[in-house]
Parts: C-alpha cells; sequence; structure tokens
C-alpha cells in the first residue's frame, strides 16, 4: 500500500510539473488573445489532471514492481524519476496502454488505409480563449483525411480516445493551438481542453500537421535562421521554461525514443531534413508514448516543401 502511494503521489508531482507548463502557455494564450488567465482557468480540470497523474503514477509503480519501491535506494532515484514521468505524460501514458487493455477494438487510424471516405464528425465544445476563433469540425462530412504520401499513414477520426492525441489528430508534434495554425494549410479545428487545459490543433493530414511542427521550429522558434540548434534549447522553448523537470523530461523522451541516434548534446540544423528527420521521429514518439506511424517519406515531404513554399491544401 505504501509503495502504491508512493507512485501515486509521484505521479501527481510529475503531472503538477505539466500542470504548471500548461498554465503558463494557456496565460501567453490568454495575452495574445485579450484574454485574461481568470477566464481560462478551471480549478476542477487541475484536480482532474492531478488525480489522472495519481493513477498514472501508480499504474507505473505497478509496471516497475512495487518491491523495488519498498527497498528503493536513495542514492538512485532514476526509478522515482521514472514514475514521476509517466505522471507528466498523464493521459497519453494511459492512452498508450489502452490497445493492450481493449486488445482489438479497432480504430480508423490505421497504417496505409485504404480509400478512407470522408467521416462525419460532432463538433467538439470549443473553451473560451483563444480557440473560441478556431474553427470547429463539420458537423456533417466535409473534411476529406488523407495522407500526401501515396500509402502513407493518417488518421481519419481525431475524436477517438483509444488513439494517442497526437496520433489521431494528424498532428504528430501535439501543437497546442495558437492563432497562427488556423491560416495554416490542413487546419481543420480543435480538440476539446484535455485535463491540463490544452487545446490541440486537427489537420487534416500527417504532412499538414508535421510541416506546422515544422514551421514552428524554423519560424516561432526562430531556429531557420541559426547555424545551429541543440536538443537542450529545443526542450527549453517546449517547455517554456530555462530549465527544471519539464526541460529533463523532454530531453530523456526524446533521446530514449531516438534509439540512440540521439544524446543530450545533439546539435541541429534545422534546414538540413535528413537532420530533421532524425529529430522528429524522436519527438513524434515521445508525444505518442510509442513509435510513430508516420513513413519517413512523408516526414521529408513535409518538411521539403514546408522550406519550398509548396505545400499542398
Amino acid at each position: 500500500m505504501l509503495a502504491l502511494l508512493l507512485g501515486g503521489l509521484m505521479g501527481m508531482i510529475g503531472q503538477g510539473i505539466r500542470a504548471v507548463a500548461g498554465l503558463k502557455k494557456m496565460n501567453d494564450n490568454a495575452q495574445s488573445s485579450g484574454a485574461t488567465s481568470a477566464d481560462l482557468f478551471i480549478a476542477s480540470r487541475l484536480v482532474v489532471s492531478l488525480l489522472i497523474g495519481f493513477i498514472a503514477g501508480v499504474i507505473a509503480a505497478i509496471s516497475v514492481g512495487l518491491d523495488k519501491l519498498i527497498n528503493i535506494d536513495p542514492g538512485n532515484l532514476s526509478t522515482l524519476f521514472g514514475i514521476a514521468a509517466a505522471g507528466y505524460a498523464g493521459t497519453d501514458f494511459i492512452e498508450a496502454l489502452a490497445p493492450s487493455i481493449v486488445g482489438a477494438a479497432g480504430t480508423t487510424a490505421t497504417p496505409n488505409p485504404v480509400a478512407a471516405p470522408p467521416v462525419a464528425q460532432v463538433p467538439p465544445n470549443l473553451p473560451a480563449g483563444p480557440a473560441a476563433n478556431a474553427v470547429p469540425l463539420p458537423a456533417v462530412g466535409g473534411v476529406t483525411y488523407g495522407s500526401l504520401v501515396p500509402g502513407g499513414f493518417y488518421s481519419s477520426d481525431p475524436t477517438n480516445q483509444s488513439v494517442p492525441r497526437s496520433i489521431r489528430t494528424n498532428n504528430p508534434g501535439a501543437l497546442n493551438y495558437s492563432k497562427w495554425q488556423s491560416t495554416r494549410k490542413g487546419f481543420v479545428g480543435v480538440t476539446p481542453a484535455d485535463n491540463a487545459g490544452n487545446v490541440t490543433t486537427i489537420y487534416r493530414t500527417p504532412e499538414h500537421g508535421t510541416a506546422a511542427w515544422y514551421y514552428l521550429l524554423s519560424q516561432i522558434y526562430g531556429f531557420g535562421a541559426a547555424a545551429t540548434f541543440t536538443l537542450t534549447s529545443l526542450a527549453q522553448r517546449y517547455a517554456g521554461a530555462p530549465s527544471g523537470a519539464a526541460v529533463n523530461t523532454y530531453i530523456v523522451g526524446w533521446v530514449k525514443w531516438s534509439n540512440g541516434a540521439l544524446t543530450s548534446s545533439s546539435t541541429f540544423n534545422a534546414n538540413d531534413p535528413s537532420q530533421m528527420l532524425v529529430l522528429a521521429k524522436a519527438m513524434f514518439s515521445h508525444e505518442a508514448g510509442q513509435y510513430t506511424p508516420l513513413q519517413d517519406a512523408q516526414i521529408v515531404f513535409a518538411i521539403q516543401n514546408e522550406q519550398a513554399g509548396t505545400l499542398p491544401s
């Protein structure tokens, strides 16, 4: 029982760190939209978010073994940090386990789907604040989901809760909504806010979502004008903080999902598609909590066409 409680508390700490980062993003979005933080903040969501972190922490504790927590070495806290990271991932961590729990439940987000027709969608309840200006999903059809690369992966159902958010929204970088995204090619709408208050943008194809991710790094963050940028500097921008657990979580996660291709000291040239491909695959997999289903050709296509200004609609 003590081990479960410890796991839950570490999960809450991890989710609390994520909530702090989410609150900062919410404050930034509020300022850019003319709203106030009080307009967007919902206390009940924060409470639910922490509870989700607790549950994720308990699940992670069971996964690593309760005996390890009971006999943990005070000089080696990596296990506790790992549980906190699971709590930070929260809903995404739990969603990543869904396929093994529900089995063959089925999803339209399948690799290389054949002739997927437009699917009728239910408009999400858009939250107050910056996302209120976003375009909701059409109530009846009107959106043709697909891939700009023949045979490429895509999701045709952004509402499917059994699929990780970044995958089901064709937004592999899991970009939170901001005004500049509504003018992007392939922009469809936004999801309802999650328990941390994050509103995720939905794109028609994964290539459009990848191109938006690349635009964020190269233009919004300014890495396209720099000779090189580091994994650490990117983590700082993603976390919205110069240091701390959130920054470290991104770095550790990206390195982990790169299968040894990246280290904490890796540097990149944003204008080199081959370097950005390696980075994209690691980041996209981290956001999904599983290896990205996108083909390399889809990622490179999106980056090269974004660079050239030739991205199709």
